[in-house]
Parts: structure tokens; C-alpha cells; sequence
């Protein structure tokens, strides 16, 4: 009954018009269980998908259907709730159309499931197939040009012209007067960095290890996820990767002595990560003692910096060969692991 009163009470004009607001008036139930039924349905789905592109046995396939559906349907529901009462991507740099907005958050959810389906492949076959990879980028690449307003952050934003309480900062006009243009730019500069930031980074591993430690499926991941999410948040999820591959790689190498895990899970990881503390990550900032000072340490500001980003790629260059390196050394630690 008091489900039915909510119903009712709902202002559908209003709703078409400005979606997240309207759903945002309510509990946070409101969002999260209806994306939970409709990411129950989706999980179906992509369970088929995966199995045609990696099958498994008849026996073992009960048990990955229902983790593909719970989980698909857990972060859709999450999701769904951080974006809509907590507003993860809510930037004052960044201003969706209130009907685009709702679009945008359909056009993440898509991208959660591309992420989730190859993290399955992956830990599955240690492979990620072009048919997961190849539709996921044109519907990233073609989203962003149709609406132009799919971005979490534009192409270029400089907060280093800002001038504290006083003004904000440098956003390139055309950007503004070019949406759909817009759109197309950051959606494949972000495919590009990310794929060849990771290409790089696969040389390196070689270097390193002496092996191949990354496979061509996670540079065309990466092209994935920097198609979906732009270039900035594409490098902060490089930087994120190699602290999760420390930490889970080191676990799981001690509780179950397996040597080796693929990248492309932990690049998932990272990326969903990213796309759900975007806000809290790009306005990360160490403040001065004086409140009008420049802060001394600030994650949007090193952003719009070139010398910047070099310092941010060096550090991410050390991050990695010190991740690998452990690898390396715990792949010679012999574990011993009782029968019981």
C-alpha cells in the first residue's frame, strides 16, 4: 500500500523531464532495487553471451550463471544509487542536459556490463574477445558523439587559470559551442591513451620480467574503458591497476599459491572504482593554511599541467616496475599450502 501512495505521488511530467532529480526525491530503495531487477535481466543476457564466447561445462556453469547475474545485478543497483543520491558525477565543470543525465547513467551501465564480461573471459580463458571489446568502443565512441553530454570530464579543463573565489576554470569555447564534436574527441583521445599508455606499459612488463605480462587483450581493454570514461579518469584507473594487483595479487598468491592472475580483471576493478569516486578523486586537493592560497597539492590541477603529467606518468612508471618486481619475487616463494 505505502509502495503503491509512492507511485502516485510521483510527478511523471516532471520525471521525463528531469529523471535523476525526480528519482532523487525518494529513498535510496527507489533507484536500487528496480536497476537491480532490470540488472537481473541484462545478467541473463550477458551469462549467454559469455558462455558462447567461453564455454564451460554443464556442471560448472550453474555456479558462473549465477555469479554473472547477482553480481551484474548488484552493481547496477549500487551504482544506480551512488550516482542518483550521492552524486558521484556530479562536477560544477561539468553540467548534463537533466534528460542527458538519465541517458548517461544507461550509457555507464552498459559499460559496467562490458567490464564485468571481460573479467569473466579473463579469469576464465586469459583472454578478453574482440566481440566483447569492439562493440563496447563504437557504442562508447558513437554515445558520446550522438549526445554530447556523456562525459564524466571534458577534454580539457584547467583549473590552474582559476582564481580562488574568484573564478573557475579555462574550458576551451569551442567545447562548449561543439558538443557533439566535443563528444567525439574525448571519447577517442581517451581510447588512445588508454590504449597506449598500456602498450607502453606491456613493453615495459617484457623488459622486466622477461615475459609477456600483459596481453594485447588489455591494450584493447584499456581502448575500451578510455573510450567510455575520457582521458583523465583513463590514467588515474593505470594508477589505481598496479596498487590492487599488490594487494590482491600478493593475497591470493598466499592464501591459494597461485602464481599468476591476468591485468585485465584489476583494470576492471580499477575503472569501476574511478567511475564511482570520480567526484571525491577529482576534487582531491591538500589545502594551504590561508583558505584564498592555492592548494598545495591538487589532483584537477595537476590535470591541466603538462609538466605535471609528466611527473604523474614517471610515478606510474615506478608504481608498475615495483609491482612487477614483486611478482617476480613471489613467483619464487615457495608456498606451501596444507591438504585439509
Amino acid at each position: 500500500m505505502e509502495y503503491t501512495w509512492c507511485i502516485a505521488a510521483i510527478d511523471w511530467d516532471f520525471f521525463r523531464r528531469a529523471p535523476i532529480p525526480e528519482m532523487a526525491r525518494h529513498p535510496w530503495w527507489f533507484t536500487f532495487l528496480p536497476l537491480c531487477l532490470l540488472g537481473t535481466a541484462v545478467g541473463c543476457g550477458l551469462e549467454i553471451w559469455v558462455q558462447r564466447l567461453t564455454p564451460v561445462s554443464t556442471e560448472k556453469r550453474r555456479d558462473v550463471r549465477l555469479v554473472i547475474i547477482l553480481t551484474n545485478a548488484c552493481l547496477w543497483g549500487f551504482f544506480g544509487a551512488v550516482v542518483v543520491h550521492f552524486s558521484t558525477l556530479e562536477l560544477d565543470e561539468v553540467l548534463p542536459d537533466r534528460v542527458w543525465e538519465a541517458w548517461r547513467l544507461c550509457y555507464h551501465l552498459c559499460f559496467i556490463s562490458m567490464l564485468l564480461a571481460a573479467t569473466v573471459t579473463d579469469l576464465r580463458e586469459y583472454i578478453i574477445p574482440d566481440e566483447i571489446i569492439v562493440p563496447a568502443i563504437v557504442v562508447g565512441v558513437c554515445g558520446a558523439f550522438v549526445s554530447g553530454d556523456m562525459q564524466i570530464m571534458h577534454l580539457w579543463v584547467d583549473w590552474n587559470f582559476a582564481v580562488p573565489g574568484l573564478s573557475g576554470p579555462f574550458i576551451p569555447r569551442w567545447e562548449q559551442i561543439h558538443p557533439h564534436w566535443h563528444g567525439l574527441a574525448w571519447s577517442l583521445v581517451g581510447g588512445l591513451i588508454g590504449a597506449g599508455v598500456t602498450w607502453l606499459i606491456r613493453y615495459i612488463s617484457k623488459f622486466v620480467l622477461r615475459q609477456e605480462a600483459l596481453g594485447f587483450g588489455d591494450v584493447t581493454l584499456m581502448a575500451m574503458i578510455g573510450s567510455f570514461l575520457g582521458w583523465q579518469p583513463t590514467v588515474i584507473v593505470l594508477l589505481f591497476a598496479p596498487i590492487l594487483g599488490l594487494v590482491v595479487g600478493g593475497a591470493v598468491r598466499i592464501l591459494v599459491g597461485k602464481t599468476y592472475l591476468p591485468y585485465g580483471p584489476y583494470l576492471c576493478l580499477s575503472a569501476f572504482m574511478v567511475l564511482v569516486f570520480w567526484r571525491w578523486i577529482w576534487q582531491a586537493e591538500l589545502l594551504a593554511e590561508h583558505p584564498q592560497a592555492y592548494p598545495i597539492v591538487s589532483i584537477r590541477r595537476l590535470f591541466g599541467d603538462w609538466l605535471g603529467l609528466l611527473y604523474l606518468a614517471g610515478f606510474a612508471a615506478v608504481g608498475l616496475i615495483i609491482m612487477l618486481g614483486c611478482i617476480r619475487v613471489w613467483k619464487k616463494i615457495p608456498i606451501q599450502r596444507s591438504g585439509g
